[in-house]
């Protein structure tokens, strides 16, 4: 810097990529994070087998409903509803007694087998 309170042209490219190694260091690490919360299943969802009708079936026979959790990652809502909801024991107690919870992720790539036998996206 000149004495004059100008930056250089160096100054103002040093500070620049200080910036873009910090942003790229704080989105690796996020997207590195095995947790992101509202979105880590809980211990008593189940795994589906990628057969809803069978997951349906399962869960009847069981005497249970099947439950379709769609999530999605930095979802406000999601979160709260992991961070407070899931953890009030009366809604535990309530949800592994009535149901056979899967956590679906909206935006995921992985295949299913709908109720009608037809593929779709699966997401998780």
């Amino acid at each position: 810097m000149s004495g004059t309170g100008n930056i250089s042209r160096r100054h103002l490219l040093q500070g620049g990529a200080v910036l873009g190694l910090s942003i790229g260091m704080l989105v690796a690490a996020w997207a590195g994070r095995p947790h992101v919360a509202g979105f880590e299943p809980e211990p008593w969802f189940i795994e589906s087998s990628g057969d809803l009708a069978t997951d349906a079936a399962e869960a009847g026979a069981d005497g249970k409903y099947l439950a379709l959790l769609w999530e999605q990652r930095g979802c406000h809502y999601c979160e709260e509803l992991h961070r407070v909801n899931f953890r009030d024991a009366d809604v535990i107690a309530l949800g592994k007694k009535h149901f056979r919870t899967i956590q679906m992720d909206l935006w995921g790539k992985r295949e299913f087998l709908d109720s009608d036998a037809k593929n779709g996206p699966r997401r998780r």
